[in-house]
């Protein structure tokens, strides 16, 4: 199989979708981030890199918990503009379902001036899911471009911590935590 890979780099300032998320989601100037996409298995693999360029830490809320267990490369896939999917890695609520209690996504430090890698993974054909509560619909429409967004929380940000079944710690932004903020890249096309 052929694979394809496109590199984006961009700083965070471009604006997010109007969507009811987006429009509490502040962007972060001093981040930028690093990410390519490319079709392998029948899936989208995405890598990319976070660079902080500030003189203080954040947190990267990138760490999604599915069935009980931390799943590095899970990622939420949303409409975005037309013929575009945001692919976004952090604290998104459910999208369709009803939900008696949010499952957020774990913390990953970020100190000043470092940078952090991470991954994600996406089942082809690219539909709307969330892989936290196993929703599923189809997108409005092809897609032949893509963005990715990741959320990150100021480094004084109030946390808990929880140990899971599996023995990994983990550590959470607390319920009255602020919305967390957005770092977006720049579109990039999908590879075919």
């Amino acid at each position: 199989m052929r694979a394809w890979a496109f590199l984006v780099v961009a700083a965070c300032s471009a604006p997010a979708p109007a969507s009811a998320d987006a429009k509490k989601e502040a962007s972060m100037p001093d981040l930028s981030i690093e990410w390519s996409v490319k079709k392998s298995d029948g899936q989208l693999q995405i890598a990319y890199t976070l660079a902080n360029h500030s003189k203080k830490p954040v947190f990267v809320a990138d760490v999604m918990v599915v069935g009980g267990d931390p799943a590095a490369d899970a990622v939420v896939v949303l409409r975005g503009e037309p013929g575009q999917v945001r692919f976004v890695k952090g604290d998104v609520p459910p999208l369709y379902s009803k939900v008696s209690a949010r499952s957020q996504p774990g913390l990953r430090p970020l100190a000043a001036g470092a940078t952090v890698t991470g991954t994600a993974r996406a089942a082809l054909p690219l539909k709307e899911s969330h892989p936290v509560y196993h929703e599923e619909r189809e997108l409005p429409g092809p897609v032949t471009t893509g963005v990715l967004e990741v959320h990150v929380y100021p480094g004084d940000v109030d946390q808990v911590s929880t140990t899971l079944a599996n023995g990994t710690a983990m550590h959470w932004a607390k319920q009255t935590a602020p919305a967390p903020q957005t770092v977006r890249s720049a579109p990039a096309t999908l590879p075919r």
